[in-house]
C-alpha cells in the first residue's frame, strides 16, 4: 500500500490536472489501448478507430506527444513512414489505467446505473485490449 504522505509530497497538482485533461480528450483511451499493442501508424489508428477523423486522431496524437506519453518515430527514407509507441514509462500507466477502467467496469455492470454510466461502460467494452 502507498503511503498518502509520500504520495502527496511527489504528486504536482499541475502535472496530474494537465494529465487528466489529456486522458479526457475523445479518442485518447482509444489510441492508448492500440498503443498497449505495439508501435503503430496513423494509417493504423484509422482502420482501427474508424469514427475517428484523421484532423482528430492527428491532433490527439500530438497532445499524447507533447505530454511525454508517446513517442514519435520518424522511420522515413524516400516516402513518408512515422510510427507512434507509447513512451517508456507511460507503458507501464497505460496498462494499469486500463485494467482498472476494465476493473470499475466490472464492478459497476452489478450495479444499477444512470445512463450515462451505461454509455461509459460499454465503451470500456469496445476498448478492453484483446
Amino acid at each position: 500500500m502507498v503511503n498518502s504522505s509520500t504520495l502527496a509530497d511527489s504528486l504536482d497538482s499541475r502535472q496530474a490536472v494537465l494529465m487528466w485533461e489529456i486522458l479526457q480528450r475523445k479518442w485518447t483511451i482509444h489510441i492508448l489501448c492500440e498503443l498497449i499493442k505495439g508501435p503503430v501508424r496513423l494509417s493504423q489508428l484509422r482502420r482501427k478507430i474508424p469514427a475517428a477523423s484523421k484532423k482528430a486522431l492527428t491532433a490527439s496524437l500530438r497532445t499524447l506527444q507533447n505530454g511525454n506519453l508517446i513517442c514519435r518515430r520518424d522511420l522515413s527514407s524516400n516516402v513518408l513512414y512515422v510510427e507512434y509507441e507509447l513512451s517508456g514509462s507511460a507503458y507501464d500507466l497505460t496498462v494499469a489505467l486500463v485494467n482498472l477502467l476494465v476493473q470499475f467496469e466490472s464492478i459497476s455492470r452489478q450495479q444499477v446505473l444512470p445512463s450515462s454510466c451505461l454509455e461509459m461502460r460499454k465503451r470500456l467494452r469496445e476498448l478492453t485490449p484483446a
